[in-house]
């Protein structure tokens, strides 16, 4: 549980994580399309490791047929209200 701010240093390191996770998952064909704070894991060890879940959300979601939105409105993209995923939904 977060309490209060953390260094400048660590946010950053976060934050390269996951544009690398991005990146990969971008580079193999797979858009995550639900990317938001309850989808990173943040694994604590001899050094810090993020980890990017449930990628399963953009599959399931991903027939055009459905007319079910899969995410969290508060931060799904505009394009996703409309059933269009794409590489920039994810930034």
């Amino acid at each position: 549980s977060l309490s209060g701010g953390i260094h400048r240093r660590k946010a950053l390191e976060i934050a390269r994580q996951i544009c690398v996770g991005l990146e990969l998952a971008h580079q193999a064909g797979i858009v995550h399309g639900a990317l938001h704070p309850l989808n990173l894991y943040l694994a604590t060890g001899k050094e810090l490791t993020v980890k990017l879940l449930d990628f399963g959300a953009h599959a399931l979601g991903a027939r055009p047929d459905s007319l079910v939105i899969l995410g969290d409105p508060a931060y799904l993209a505009p394009e996703q209200f409309g059933g269009t995923t794409t590489r920039s939904s994810d930034v």
